[in-house]
């Protein structure tokens, strides 16, 4: 089956609030090509918004700009019970086999569980097996597992920030608490 093009549900300032089941039901063959931030099957899930039990297979996902991942672009709710084989380019950076970024306000965690991401990510910074960057708030990761391929292209402008993690990318300052638990694992292979 050939490659369908996706539009990813919502926009940046009205994300999906709300509970996706998904039923263990699996999509295949989304195509998304991108200039805009939030490259992925959801731009960006509000605070109130769990995304759940859902695979993507055989997906190819491109963008140019920030915030790429198979599910979420920028996440401030829970993602739980995913899989993905996903191929996901960017020419920019920030770039999550799950998520590409969680952000949430004080006193909203986040939780990230049994996701398991298998495809391949390619960027030039910030590029995390499950999630790209943590930029705010108290994140838990439980029961995830990348055992994708992470390649990176050498942007000698910025040698020395590249941010690549087998599980997370990268995490700010702002950040408050970040917590690994149970099974999480990354067996990756990595190139450059």
């Amino acid at each position: 089956a050939g490659l369908e093009v996706w539009v990813p549900i919502g926009t940046e300032e009205l994300k999906f609030a709300g509970t996706f089941d998904g039923d263990m039901h699996t999509i295949q063959g989304i195509y998304i090509d991108t200039n805009e931030k939030g490259a992925a099957f959801f731009k960006g899930i509000a605070s109130t918004s769990t995304i759940k039990n859902l695979k993507i297979k055989n997906a190819y996902i491109r963008t140019s700009n920030q915030f790429a991942g198979t599910f979420v672009g920028s996440a401030s709710g829970n993602l739980e019970n995913l899989y993905s084989n996903a191929d996901i380019v960017t020419t920019n950076s920030f770039a999550g086999g799950i998520v590409g970024q969680t952000w949430t306000s004080a006193g909203n965690d986040i939780t990230i569980s049994k996701c398991w991401f298998d495809g391949t990510i390619s960027g030039s910074a910030n590029i995390g097996g499950i999630l790209a960057i943590g930029s705010k708030g108290n994140v838990e990761l439980k029961d995830c597992l990348n055992t994708g391929d992470i390649t990176y292209s050498t942007d000698t402008s910025k040698p020395s920030l590249k941010w690549i993690g087998g599980l997370v990318g990268r995490t700010l300052r702002s950040s408050k608490e970040w917590t690994v638990t149970e099974d999480t694992t990354a067996t990756m292979s990595f190139s450059m």
